[in-house]
């Protein structure tokens, strides 16, 4: 998955977990929305992972093209 991509994944699991967020302000012991809040955390951290890795890949492909100093 290209950078800009993870981006952009990241952008909108991030708002779709602000509206979870909001809504269990709303409703604090509902079961359902803490799980799904759960699941979104776990994947938003993947995505994030995936993001920083990425980013890495691509240091290392500059600095092994000498554009490092």
């Amino acid at each position: 998955m290209e950078l800009q991509t993870l981006q952009e994944a990241l952008k909108v699991e991030i708002q779709v977990h602000q509206k979870l967020v909001a809504q269990m302000k709303q409703d604090p012991q509902n079961a359902d929305l803490k799980k799904q809040l759960h699941e979104l955390q776990a994947k938003i951290t993947a995505l994030s992972e995936k993001q920083v890795g990425k980013g890495g890949d691509i240091f290392l492909t500059l600095c092994s093209k000498d554009m490092c100093a």
